[in-house]
């Protein structure tokens, strides 16, 4: 069974509070109630598609519908 999606809302609040407050991602983890693995996960996706903190989140990515926050940006199979 695959696992549950993370919500696009749920994925911006761990990527502030990785970048604004520089919790470590087991803190993130608990705050968000996702595994640290998850929190590791999204942060790498993030970085390694060039997502950054605040500057794509000003503008919602291509593939992000506003009323949805569900985004091919991060969603998608690398």
């Amino acid at each position: 069974m695959p696992a549950a999606r993370i919500p696009m809302k749920k994925i911006i609040e761990v990527l502030c509070l990785r970048y604004e407050t520089q919790l470590s991602h087991e803190k993130i983890a608990r705050a968000c109630q996702l595994s640290r693995g998850a929190v590791s996960r999204y942060v790498s996706l993030a970085r390694t598609r060039g997502v950054t903190w605040p500057e794509s989140f000003v503008k919602l990515p291509d593939g992000c519908a506003s009323g949805v926050f569900e985004c091919a940006a991060l969603q998608r199979k690398a």
